[in-house]
């Protein structure tokens, strides 16, 4: 992964990392979703349920995975 630049989403190859729900940071998401060239895509993310809701059906071939449960505790999540 690319350094932490502040924002809400980051992504290299096949792996995604969505920070928050803004509307920006989603649309982002979205637009490499559509744009990947992986087979599967693996994005992380503090509400899988959340997200899930937001994208619908609308993925192939996502992984949607909660962050580790350590890391829940160290950020307060």
């Amino acid at each position: 992964m690319s350094p932490w630049s502040g924002g809400g989403f980051v992504s290299d190859g096949e792996l995604a990392y969505l920070a928050d729900f803004q509307a920006a940071h989603v649309e982002q998401l979205r637009e490499w979703l559509r744009t990947r060239t992986a087979a599967v895509a693996v994005v992380y993310t503090w509400s899988t349920e959340r997200l899930n809701g937001l994208l619908g059906e609308t993925v192939a071939d996502l992984s949607l995975l909660p962050l580790p449960h350590h890391l829940r505790e160290r950020f307060g999540r």
